[in-house]
């Protein structure tokens, strides 16, 4: 469970720098692409997130031990995914800056968006995670107990 967790947070680390310019871009008019600044800013979205990233593994076993449809899962695991974003950003933003504007929130879209398209990616993972943790093994669908006798009185 642990490993579809860390693999989709590696993809969506991929793709966080390049929402990031984007929506840079879309929202602000600036463009940049500089090598330090990409670095930097991996680096650093790696650490922050990293606190998300055990979060959401216990998220994730809540999630796949629960007795909804594999589609309602999922999308309580985007639902997850984006409040554990949020949560964290405002974690961020209180540690540093002690305020909390609207406009900062804008700030998680890039990171939203990025664990969604991840989770979008492998989904063939996540079916399979879901059907491992809840499908009954063979021995465990007998009717009647195997070791223990049963005596009339």
């Amino acid at each position: 469970m642990f490993l579809n967790v860390f693999y989709s947070w590696l993809i969506a680390q991929v793709f966080h720098p390049i929402l990031f310019i984007a929506s840079l871009w879309l929202l602000d008019g600036r463009f940049f692409i500089n090598v330090e600044y990409i670095f930097f800013f991996l680096l650093i979205s790696i650490l922050v997130s990293l606190p998300g990233l055990l979060a959401g593994w216990l998220c994730m076993g809540l999630i796949a031990y629960s007795n909804y449809t594999i589609t309602a899962k999922f999308f309580m695991w985007l639902a997850t995914t984006a409040l554990l974003v949020i949560l964290t950003l405002w974690i961020v933003i209180l540690f540093f800056d002690g305020g909390l504007q609207l406009e900062f929130l804008l700030a998680a879209i890039p990171g939203i968006l990025s664990i969604w398209i991840a989770s979008v990616i492998r989904l063939k993972q996540f079916h399979k995670l879901i059907y491992s943790v809840n499908r009954i093994p063979e021995g465990d669908m007998l009717l009647e107990p195997k070791n223990e006798e049963y005596h009339d009185n």
